[in-house]
C-alpha cells in the first residue's frame, strides 16, 4: 500500500519536536548523572545521554536538509512541551527521575518515531526514514532493560 507521507513543513515540524525532546533528555541526564547513586542507573544514564546526543544531531542535520534552520531546533516547539521538559529536569530522587525519563519521555519518543515511520513515504522521504531507522532500534534497546527490571518490582 502506498503512503502519501508528510509535506516538507509537517515533516520538519515533527522532527523538530523529536529533536527538541532528545536535546532535553540529554540535558536531564547530564544534570542528574552525578547525583544518581545506583551504579546501574548511572551507567544507563551515561550511555543514553550519548545516544540521545547522537539522535539529536542526526535529527538536527535532517531538519537542516529540509531547509529549516538547524538552530530553530533549540527553541521549544510549543510552551506545553517546554513546561513538561522543564518539570522533568527538576525530578527529585532516582525513582522520579527514571520514571520521567524512561516510562514517560523515552517511551513517548519511541512511539512517535515508530508512528512517523509507519506514515512516512519511504520512496519520497527516504532520508527522514533513514534517520529514524537509526533512532528506533536504540530507543527500543533503551527501554527493554528498564522495562524488564521494573516488571520484577
Amino acid at each position: 500500500m502506498e503512503r502519501l507521507g508528510f509535506g516538507v513543513e509537517e515533516n520538519a515540524r515533527r522532527l523538530h519536536r523529536l529533536a527538541y525532546v532528545e536535546q532535553r533528555l540529554m540535558f536531564i541526564a547530564a544534570g542528574h548523572l552525578l547525583s544518581v547513586q545506583e551504579w546501574e542507573a548511572k551507567f544507563l544514564l551515561g550511555r543514553h545521554l550519548y545516544e540521545d546526543a547522537e539522535h539529536h544531531q542526526a535529527l538536527r542535520t535532517r531538519i537542516g536538509e529540509l531547509r529549516r534552520s538547524e538552530h530553530s531546533v533549540d527553541a521549544a516547539p510549543d510552551p506545553a512541551l517546554a513546561a513538561l521538559m522543564d518539570e522533568a529536569i527538576r525530578a527529585q530522587g532516582g525513582i522520579e527521575l527514571l520514571t520521567g525519563i524512561y516510562r514517560r519521555a523515552q517511551a513517548r519518543v519511541g512511539r512517535r518515531v515508530q508512528g512517523t515511520r509507519r506514515t512516512d513515504n519511504p520512496l519520497v522521504d527516504y532520508s527522514t526514514g533513514r534517520t529514524l531507522r537509526l533512532v528506533l532500534p536504540k530507543k527500543r534497546s533503551m527501554l527493554s532493560p528498564v522495562s524488564v527490571t521494573w516488571r520484577r518490582c
